[in-house]
């Protein structure tokens, strides 16, 4: 009977102890949201988040996923160099690498970053309560796939025999069981590495300045929707308090972004031109669509991200000037009501600052307007690259 007792009591302190580490678990993701979502456990899983350490699982999974992918860049990086024509071919070879190892350099600058990440989400839950929108979900599933895709493509490939022989470092493989295994496992791991881990990173930096542009625009409503009327000194100190909040995260932001964005901008630059590069003169002879299609999926993925980027990121300054064009214009419609200006003059302080441009290193702007310059560069760079 005593043994029975001890028994139920232990069982129900196990039952106690797992509900408690579930309620745990959940109970983190209420400090930047009202509901879980997929990219914020994604974020914290990948060690981007202050409380990514808090559980066993997280610190498992984010040491995991660093190791996976700098030894798929090593891997990738072996394989390349054993590449029959690898003096022919060297440049677009170069810009391979360089591309595998600049994620890698992605993931560590975002862990470093991810205390000024942590206070950011939660500024922004402060400011705002946030729920994720299905959209997003529904992308990441997206990116998800990625991998899979390209492991499928180069599995149907003319060439896989040759390419399960340079997996395998020339080491003979003869039975195609075992050459698709090969490249489903590896291909998918360095697909793992690019394009999907900096397109998930893309989309975390897409989703963040979305969110900001948001709380702008929404301000930005509030002085539409307010009458000229009872636009007054108390109402125009709440707004400008509510700006002043909005402004903090920004340089939070910046933080984040400073060095990632300069690395995502070179990485795809670099991953466009090579695209062209292969689709124009390394596979100029080839008859394998299925190596064609996945070069053009891989060009379509770099296009797609890098105007996804400077578009998203470039919205910051067009929306506060058109919250300041709003606010100034709502002091002048109350101006010409009343009469009488205001003892103090809060639009002449808000409209002679410069808004505020996030940047990449200092080297590059973000700007809506900077997307067709980049684009000219992208195509310049490449002519250059198959001229010479």
């Amino acid at each position: 009977m005593q043994y029975h007792l001890i028994a139920n009591e232990m069982n129900e302190d196990r039952l106690r102890y797992g509900a408690a580490s579930r309620r745990q678990n959940h109970d983190w993701c209420f400090k930047y949201t009202n509901k879980p979502n997929t990219l914020l456990r994604l974020i914290c899983w990948m060690g981007f988040l202050a409380d990514s350490d808090d559980t066993q699982r997280g610190r498992i999974a984010s040491r995991v996923f660093l190791v996976t992918i700098i030894m798929s860049g090593i891997d990738r990086t072996i394989a390349y160099f054993l590449e029959d024509n690898l003096e022919k071919m060297w440049k677009v070879v170069a810009i391979i690498i360089s591309n595998y190892f600049v994620s890698v350099l992605i993931k560590y600058a975002m862990i470093r970053k991810r205390k000024d990440l942590t206070r950011f989400l939660r500024l922004l839950h402060k400011i705002h309560p946030h729920t994720q929108r299905k959209e997003v979900d529904i992308i990441l599933y997206c990116i998800f796939s990625i991998p899979i895709i390209f492991a499928v493509l180069n599995v149907f490939s003319a060439e896989r025999g040759k390419m399960a022989n340079l997996l395998s470092y020339h080491y003979p493989i003869h039975n195609p069981l075992l050459q698709i295994l090969l490249i489903l496992v590896k291909t998918s791991l360095y697909n793992t590495l690019h394009p999907m881990f900096p397109t998930l990173v893309v989309l975390l930096h897409c989703v963040l300045c979305h969110r900001v542009g948001g709380l702008i625009n929404r301000l930005k409503k509030e002085v539409v929707r307010c009458p000229s009327a009872e636009f007054t000194l108390s109402k125009q100190v709440s707004l400008l308090k509510q700006k002043n909040k909005i402004d903090d995260a920004l340089v939070l932001l910046q933080q984040v972004l400073y060095l990632p964005s300069f690395l995502i901008c070179m990485l795809y630059f670099c991953a466009c031109c090579n695209a062209v590069g292969w689709l124009v003169v390394g596979e100029k002879n080839t008859a394998d669509a299925a190596l064609m299609v996945q070069f053009a999926l891989y060009l379509a993925n770099a296009i797609f991200s890098l105007l996804a980027y400077m578009w998203f990121v470039g919205c910051l300054p067009t929306e506060m000037d058109a919250f300041k064009d709003e606010f100034c214009r709502k002091v002048q419609e109350k101006l010409l009501v009343g009469g009488k200006p205001d003892d103090i003059d809060y639009q002449k302080g808000l409209c002679e600052r410069p808004s505020f441009v996030l940047s990449g290193c200092d080297i590059i702007h973000f700007k809506r307007s900077s997307i067709l310059s980049l684009s000219g560069a992208v195509f310049t760079y490449t002519i250059l690259l198959i001229t010479n």
